[in-house]
């Protein structure tokens, strides 16, 4: 009941009901009070700093992932993709690469790749004007521990959702298995891409372009771990990394690359601590937020802090496929979807769907 809705009850009541109402208001606003005064304040230690260095930079054995990105955070403002940086990575056999910046704010190597064998070591460097000299803890590469399979399975699975409340949802679980590990202690980190065949349900037949497409999705934000101690020589078996609820993409062929990631304990503690901050959606009785820190430190200012991480490891990959054919479930179709008015562009031509190609993926 709204508060309009019961202050006007209150007004029109008999004299006798009016007066236990507001006896019981009153019961209730005292009570609201005493809760408020409950939750103390709390302040986060973030250092006051005008440009706030975040570093997040990558060098494993493949040329996807060896490349650097800058930013500022801004006190009051978004990030800010920094292109006027002198970067490069070193190790400590005395060899060094300079990074160049793209279009796109990424620094990467300007000659071809960087070799990167297990227990080589590398630093990475930062300079921007007269007040960042920004240089990484030397991190050791690890032994690669390779991904055998991938694979996808239709199910129910039970989730809780926002509220609380546990309820049953079917969709696709991408489960990986790996080769057996290399060290005594292993961190694994695992992401993907995906990639979904696209048939625009309004094509028109005078356009041969228009009609089937691939849509490739890149996976942001997405952080799957595991710790495997004292275990050299065993693997992983049926590790389930995601679970990805039923939807139209799923109504011809869906395809995944899962990428696997061997990367140092350091790593592995620093996207372990983002996990969890992500887990804390933020209610009142949560403890503050950890100030994340990483590998990176400001040589010139010391005592500012650099945010992010420089991560080295070694890099392996499987594909999995799930067909209409392989699911049992009733799935949406891309032709309900424009059944609406004012359809979509995508309706008429595969090509406006964000991601389209025409070139099939690999792995699909």
């Amino acid at each position: 009941m709204r508060f309009t809705d019961l202050m006007h009850r209150l007004k029109t009541a008999p004299e006798g009901v009016r007066k236990r109402m507001a006896s019981k208001l009153s019961c209730a606003f005292v009570l609201l009070l005493a809760c408020v005064s409950c939750i103390e304040p709390y302040e986060v230690d973030v250092p006051k700093q005008d440009n706030i260095l975040i570093v997040e930079s990558m060098l494993l054995d493949h040329p996807d992932y060896q490349q650097t990105r800058l930013y500022f955070q801004h006190q009051d403002g978004p990030r800010e993709l920094i292109y006027n940086a002198i970067v490069s990575i070193s190790n400590k056999a005395g060899d060094s690469w300079p990074l160049v910046v793209t279009y796109d704010g990424s620094y990467v190597p300007l000659s071809g790749s960087i070799e990167v064998a297990a227990g080589d070591e590398f630093q990475l460097e930062i300079a921007i004007g007269d007040s960042i000299r920004a240089v990484s803890t030397w991190e050791k590469v690890p032994e690669p521990s390779a991904i055998d399979t991938a694979f996808m399975e239709a199910k129910y699975r039970s989730v809780v959702n926002n509220r609380g409340i546990e309820t049953t949802s079917k969709g696709i679980e991408i489960f990986v298995a790996t080769k057996p590990v290399a060290s005594e202690n292993t961190y694994l980190r695992w992401t993907y891409e995906d990639t979904y065949a696209y048939d625009a349900p309004m094509a028109s037949d005078l356009c041969s372009e228009c009609q089937y497409c691939y849509i490739k999705e890149e996976v942001e934000n997405f952080i799957e771990l595991a710790e495997v101690l004292s275990s050299k020589g065993k693997v992983l078996s049926g590790k389930s990394i995601e679970f990805i609820e039923f939807d139209e993409r799923f109504g011809i062929r869906f395809a995944v690359l899962v990428k696997q990631l061997t990367i140092t304990k350091a790593a592995y503690e620093y996207y372990k601590s983002i996990n969890q901050l992500n887990e804390a959606r933020g209610s009142i009785f949560d403890p503050p937020p950890a100030v994340l820190r990483g590998n990176v430190s400001n040589n010139l200012r010391p005592t500012e802090t650099v945010y992010g991480f420089f991560e080295v490891g070694k890099y392996s990959e499987a594909s999995a496929r799930i067909t209409k054919s392989d699911i049992d479930f009733l799935i949406p179709s891309f032709y309900e979807n424009c059944l609406v008015p004012n359809p979509g562009a995508d309706c008429f031509d595969c090509r406006a769907r964000e991601g389209a190609t025409k070139v099939r993926p690999g792995y699909f």
